[in-house]
């Protein structure tokens, strides 16, 4: 849930970034809800639910494999013959934009770069930032110890177990 959101914005066109990203988590999240509105069958085994994900999976595992490394990654490495080849594979832009695309890149990693320099990781506990960090941190942690990626799963499950059924269920 980290990487690939990554990947698509740094290879999607500026204009179209945002939209990208945004599709990333919608379609997550409808996968989520499909997931919790198919019913399991009782006859199956406990781990089918568990199985049925590894196959979407390892299609995009595979697929990776395929995938250019993204132009800001390597700029990063200072690879910049590489980082036009690949720009100039994922857009039908003329070499004039792919240009001014990479040097807004290439600017974009030297200002993050200087940014990196002046702060540190104390800067997190300056006044009016910890406390933030704290809510954005405890938000996380929390949402994982509720156990609602389980409820999610298995709500039906859990459900038929105690003896509800039909709309109960």
């Amino acid at each position: 849930s980290y990487g690939l959101p990554m990947y698509t914005s740094e290879v999607s066109p500026k204009d179209s970034r945002g939209a990208m990203t945004s599709l990333f988590q919608l379609f997550t999240a409808v996968g989520v809800v499909i997931g919790a509105v198919i019913n399991v069958p009782r006859r199956w085994p406990w781990w089918v639910p568990f199985a049925v994900p590894v196959v979407p999976a390892g299609v995009l595992a595979i697929g990776l494999l395929f995938l250019p490394e993204s132009p800001r990654w390597l700029l990063k490495q200072n690879r910049y013959d590489e980082a036009m080849a690949v720009l100039t594979y994922l857009r039908s832009d003329t070499p004039e934009a792919i240009h001014s695309e990479l040097e807004e890149i290439e600017s974009a990693i030297r200002q993050e770069e200087a940014a990196a320099a002046e702060s540190s990781w104390l800067d997190l506990c300056a006044a009016g930032v910890w406390q933030r960090v704290g809510v954005a941190v405890g938000l996380q942690i929390f949402q994982q110890l509720t156990g609602i990626n389980i409820v999610v799963a298995f709500g039906s499950l859990f459900f038929r177990s105690a003896g509800l059924t039909g709309d109960k269920a």
